[in-house]
């Protein structure tokens, strides 16, 4: 378990990092920030009268900030580290040392950052006291080559992702890079409606809570048929939605078309096949009537990058006088709206002959 002072409520919430090291590597470090180690500055604060020296470095007295901050082989692995993380440590105090490095990286890097920190203290205070109570020698070189098989040790069970530019920084440590994963990637294409069938793409927009629609019509052929735009006013999401499908409906209605696959980005309104109490009282008439006019409907989902057309009639719904209906009629009827091939879709709207408004 992490020391109170480093779990959850203290210096870091990551409580996910307690599988990356032991609980005596974080323990030492805890008792180095509340000066708790067996320093020779500590152990005179208790009475015992001892000659202080720091064994590292040879030339000034022991103390917790002196061991692990500033002494020289101390300051020596930290700009060590430093240069590999490519940043500056600051290392005024204990409390700041975790802060350094994982401000600004991927979240694996932050693992390999704050593990690196807490086995670079452990290894220093190892050392320490392999020197004082050990004959055996010690080199930079060895501390530096355990403090990486740590690291290496530990942070290669992290499941934390890491970014493509990281790759130099985990191959120092010897950690096994953990790329995200791109989501797969799905085209999204316009589909012809096979016969008898007309295509009515819709869409909705809500701009300052007013909302707006629009809708246009294509047959087997991709020939465009026809368009309409209507600003709804102030209205709930829903009943904006399914007031933008009644509208379609009604438009296919009057111009003799019994077969009608609908199709948007949005699949609130199927809601209302299923449930018909889920329709506001206001537009049941309308509903009731569309369905039971012997119309055949097909429904599907497309997302927005291939209902660009219906997008941009629903925008220019915003402009238009509310409760007035404004749809196109063309003698131009192979004017094609999705130029090119599966993923370069344009739009372009045809030549306008006429101009009608209805009430609704």
């Amino acid at each position: 378990m992490l020391p109170p002072s480093l779990s959850s409520g203290g210096l870091l919430d990551c409580d996910h990092l307690e599988t990356l090291y032991s609980s005596t590597t974080s323990f030492i470090f805890w008792r180095a920030m509340h000066r708790k180690l067996s320093t020779d500055d500590n152990l005179r604060q208790q009475g015992c009268v001892i000659v202080s020296v720091c064994i590292l470095c040879l030339s000034t007295a022991e103390s917790t900030e002196h061991l692990f901050l500033s002494c020289p082989f101390a300051l020596t692995i930290w700009l060590w580290l430093e240069d590999h993380f490519c940043c500056l440590i600051d290392r005024s105090t204990m409390h700041n040392l975790l802060f350094g490095v994982s401000a600004y990286c991927s979240s694996q890097v932050q693992d390999v950052s704050i593990v690196a920190v807490l086995h670079r203290v452990h290894a220093i205070w190892l050392l320490r006291n392999a020197l004082r109570f050990s004959p055996d020698q010690f080199s930079l070189h060895t501390s530096k080559t355990k403090i990486i098989a740590s690291i290496a040790l530990s942070c290669n069970t992290s499941s934390r992702k890491c970014l493509s530019s990281d790759t130099r920084i985990l191959d120092v440590f010897l950690v096994s890079p953990n790329h995200r994963q791109m989501r797969n990637v799905i085209p999204v294409v316009w589909k012809m409606p096979t016969l008898p069938y007309i295509k009515l793409n819709r869409d909705g927009s809500l701009i300052d809570y007013m909302k707006a629609c629009g809708g246009i019509f294509r047959d087997c052929n991709d020939s465009f048929l026809g368009c309409f735009a209507a600003n709804l006013g102030p209205r709930p999401v829903f009943e904006a939605e399914l007031h933008d499908f009644i509208i379609g409906l009604e438009n296919a209605l009057q111009r003799g078309w019994f077969h009608v696959w609908v199709e948007g980005d949005s699949t609130s309104t199927l809601l209302a096949f299923k449930k018909p109490l889920f329709v506001p009282f206001r537009l049941r008439n309308r509903w009731h009537n569309c369905l039971h006019a012997g119309i055949h409907i097909l429904s599907s989902h497309i997302y927005r990058k291939g209902n660009a057309c219906a997008d941009k009639l629903s925008r220019q719904g915003h402009v238009i006088t509310i409760n007035f209906l404004v749809g196109f009629l063309t003698w131009f009827p192979k004017a094609r709206f999705f130029q090119g091939q599966t993923w370069s879709f344009k739009y372009s709207f045809p030549l306008v002959c006429s101009l009608f408004c209805l009430h609704f």
